[in-house]
């Protein structure tokens, strides 16, 4: 599994997103033939519309995907979505961490840790012993 976060507003995968992309997940693709499928998740923080939201979402997923794609991963192994807003990063708490947080900079700071992909398996075969 890994994540790789994007800049406010933004659909583009960062420097240090492509060197986890590249450690985690391209190198685990290639170690890994019995991986079939993997589910690439785009997320947003809470700021701006639902709607907004949802297709910055589907557009950070794409924009990972594309990522992978360029770095030998066949494309019909990737199956990219986008949720929204409606998944705050559970490990950074930033519902409740950011909750009093009124100044808008420092909010997109706080926030930060919502603005993400994440990329695990979805379908492998068994591996036959």
């Amino acid at each position: 599994k890994a994540e790789a976060l994007f800049d406010f507003n933004k659909a583009i995968v960062k420097a240090e997103g492509q060197k986890e992309l590249d450690s985690k997940i391209v190198a685990g693709m290639k170690a890994h033939p019995e991986v079939e499928m993997l589910l690439v998740t785009g997320h947003t923080d809470r700021i701006g519309s639902a709607k907004y939201n949802q297709k910055l979402s589907e557009r950070r997923a794409a924009a990972a995907k594309a990522y992978l794609v360029k770095q030998g991963i066949a494309a019909e192994r990737i199956h990219a979505v986008g949720k929204g807003e409606s998944e705050p990063n559970m490990e950074a708490n930033t519902k409740n961490k950011c909750k009093a947080v009124k100044a808008k900079k420092k909010l997109i700071a706080c926030l930060q840790p919502d603005r993400r992909v994440t990329v695990e398996p979805e379908i492998q075969v068994p591996v036959k012993k």
